[in-house]
């Protein structure tokens, strides 16, 4: 029988602060309640599945941090969630709306961005929440990019590194953690990782003229609580091979070791993207990527949604470290890396405190949140000079939308047709929504129904909601039978991009187009109020638009 080593004994019943679960329902299950008290697990992440009020969040916080403390753990729980606002935000409507990054990118403004990071990290903090998995300093470089697209800051590099320094400066003053995501850059990507693995064919120098400026610049500037690894594989720069699959970053000792800590010097908590994704769990399998993430050098794995899967990992773990595939130094420097972000952004008496909610909507963050919309709202073009509408009070206006294509990243329940018609309404009593439908059979038929037809026939002016439709050719080719058919030279045609933003050529008949970045009620209330004239527009988008629009470059760009 082998002799005890109370070292690893040690150091295993520790394992638990390397992982980060998560959990279904409103209150805490009792198996993530176990693996607190058995297991010490360190953190938990929320969804919006865990959401129905702050008080309720609140409530569902402190009893996290009271499990822990009861079960003799030396620091509280980091408690995290992706509000990176705008269309991830999964706060959904019990906080309050600020525009995302691309929306944000459109100001041009530290100062906005500033803000708006203060005034989300003081509602965090309030609820309970000590860390948040923001912002996502991608460039988005390609325009077919269906994971990252408005969760960027824009195209310029430079332009995303000041607002990204930003947004983890103030987030970071109010002593609520960040994570700069998803390195070492997911912008130039057109596989979404929760269902494949992206390749993208950079070299290290190719990644230093754009990929790595925003992460360079905020490591040096900001000094970010963390960093979070994604799923994607880049075959010029990873030497590494694992039974013919392509590793991803978020495993590799090349992207974590060499180029997070070596290169970048970065001396933060370096965590993965969540190994449930596709590009892991149907793969490497999420139980053995956690072992490969610790020995590549993350410090954190994350596993968010399978118990099964969670349970495993940890075995998975200890297990390496009992057999000696896991170094033993490796996992003591990963411990005392989360130690250290928990000693800089956590107390027990923060924890355990139930401050007041009154800051969660509040007059202060709502007139924000109302100012900011309007500084990002972006008129793309207005060809046809039929902006602001000038209206008879008969004048009939119809609302058109298809249900709008997201990724599984974006949490929003909103329905964007019944929130821009009751924004419309607002302004004009004669409006009629319409909701085409879509399906990627219906392509195929041409028709179009009488009730739409007749609708469109009685409507002066056609406000048309998209979304996404540069990356989904089938809603593309189904829209545009819609729109051919209401090409009359009579009727106001307006367009709102209620997502990524480069819908516009899609509608070359489509008089004046607006993007909003996201489809929250207060975006698309801001960009029906600028089709009546209500303010005027001082966005510039931070993408360029082909045909209509180039990004332009900062300052320090030139």
């Amino acid at each position: 029988m082998a002799a005890p080593n109370p070292t690893l004994d040690a150091i295993e019943a520790e394992i638990g602060q390397l992982f980060c679960f998560g959990f279904h329902g409103h209150e805490p299950t009792p198996e993530i309640l176990d693996l607190i008290r058995t297991q010490k697990l360190g953190t938990i992440i929320l969804f919006s599945r865990n959401v129905r009020s702050v008080q309720q969040l609140q409530d569902l916080c402190h009893q996290l941090q009271q499990t822990a403390r009861d079960a003799n753990h030396t620091q509280p729980l980091l408690i995290c969630l992706d509000q990176e606002n705008g269309m991830v935000r999964r706060l959904g409507s019990t906080a309050t709306y600020f525009p995302g990054s691309m929306a944000l990118g459109a100001t041009r403004s530290a100062e906005w961005v500033a803000k708006v990071s203060e005034a989300t990290a003081r509602e965090l903090k309030a609820i309970g929440i000590n860390w948040n998995l923001a912002p996502a300093i991608d460039v988005n470089n390609n325009p077919a990019n269906p994971v990252i697209g408005v969760r960027s800051f824009g195209e310029d590099p430079h332009e995303v590194a000041r607002l990204g320094v930003a947004f983890v400066k103030a987030h970071q003053d109010q002593k609520v953690a960040t994570s700069i995501k998803h390195f070492p850059g997911h912008g130039d990507t057109a596989v979404d990782s929760h269902h494949g693995i992206p390749i993208i064919e950079r070299t290290v120098d190719d990644l230093e003229e754009v990929e790595l400026i925003p992460f360079r610049r905020a490591i040096a500037e900001a000094n970010p609580a963390s960093l979070m690894v994604g799923h994607i594989h880049l075959p010029n720069i990873m030497t590494e091979e694992y039974e013919d699959k392509h590793l991803p970053a978020s495993i590799s000792h090349d992207i974590i070791t060499k180029l997070a800590r070596e290169r970048l010097g970065y001396r933060g908590m370096i965590v993965t993207d969540c190994l449930e994704m596709e590009a892991i769990s149907e793969t490497i399998t999420a139980e053995r990527g956690s072992v490969l993430a610790l020995k590549a050098g993350a410090d954190m794995v994350m596993v968010s949604h399978v118990l099964s899967r969670q349970i495993g990992s940890i075995s998975a773990v200890k297990k390496a470290l009992r057999s000696g595939e896991l170094n033993l130094g490796r996992v003591q420097d990963a411990i005392a890396a989360v130690k250290q972000m928990k000693g800089e952004y956590t107390t027990w008496e923060t924890a355990l405190s139930r401050p007041s909610l009154d800051v969660i909507s509040c007059e202060e963050h709502v007139r924000l949140s109302n100012e900011c919309y309007r500084e990002t709202t972006t008129l793309v073009h207005d060809r046809k000079r039929q902006l602001p509408l000038q209206l008879a009070q008969d004048d009939q206006i119809l609302v058109l939308a298809i249900e709008i294509p997201t990724t599984l990243a974006i949490e929003v329940s909103v329905d964007p047709l019944a929130v821009a018609a009751e924004c419309v309404r607002k302004r004009h009593q004669k409006v009629q929504a319409i909701r085409i439908p879509f399906s990627p059979e219906s392509v195929q038929g041409t028709a179009i129904d009488s009730e739409i037809r007749q609708a469109i026939a009685a409507s002066r002016v056609i406000v048309n909601v998209s979304g996404n439709a540069n990356i989904n050719p089938s809603f593309r080719i189904y829209y545009e039978r819609y729109l051919a058919d209401i090409a009359d030279p009579s009727k106001i045609l307006v367009g709102i991009g209620a997502c990524n933003p480069y819908d516009a050529p899609v509608y070359p008949n489509v008089g004046s187009f607006i993007n909003t970045y996201e489809f929250n009620p207060p975006a698309l209330d801001s960009a029906v109020g600028l089709v009546f004239g209500e303010f005027s527009n001082h966005a510039v988008s931070p993408v360029t638009i082909a045909g209509y629009t180039e990004a332009k470059p900062t300052a320090a760009a030139l």
